[in-house]
């Protein structure tokens, strides 16, 4: 289960690191991860990489179509 860590000084979540499930899509070309987001103050979290996580994807131009 990936896990997160929000970086905003100011959000009360700071720097605490917690799991969570998430979903990724492709939203016009780009990498979407639906975790992301804090649920306090909305600001992108930090996506801790952890061995043997996908870091990339691959595809042609139609990977979205399908």
């Amino acid at each position: 289960m990936p896990e997160y860590k929000c970086n905003n000084k100011d959000c009360i979540r700071y720097d605490k690191i917690v799991s969570k499930n998430s979903i990724t899509k492709i939203v016009n070309g780009e990498l979407v991860d639906s975790a992301l987001k804090c649920p306090i103050c909305s600001k992108d979290r930090e996506l801790i990489i952890k061995d043997g996580m996908t870091t990339m994807m691959h595809g042609g131009p139609n990977v979205c179509k399908k």
